[in-house]
């Protein structure tokens, strides 16, 4: 039976060719795969929790401001006006 774990699951090939790439941008130092093995892994997982949260939360619609009064509108578009003028 699979164990059940919290760790998502990710493609092992784009961990390794993400690995590789950053220990080849890094100059190919000796004795660091592990680092760069983690740091893809992490980047690799990053995604798939996002599109979790997202689903789960959806976004709130917010309704458009409206001015505080008829004055702040008119000067607000009268200073739009004036920029458009410049």
């Amino acid at each position: 039976m699979p164990s059940k774990s919290s760790t998502p699951m990710v493609d092992e090939s784009a961990i390794r060719t993400r690995a590789y790439l950053m220990w080849e941008a890094d100059g190919k130092p000796d004795g660091r795969s592990e680092h760069y093995w983690s740091l893809a892994y992490a980047e690799a997982a990053k995604p798939k929790r996002a599109a979790s949260r997202a689903k789960a939360a959806p976004e709130k619609k917010t309704a458009a401001k409206k001015p505080a009064s008829k004055k702040a509108a008119a000067k607000k578009s009268a200073a739009a006006k004036a920029k458009k003028k410049k």
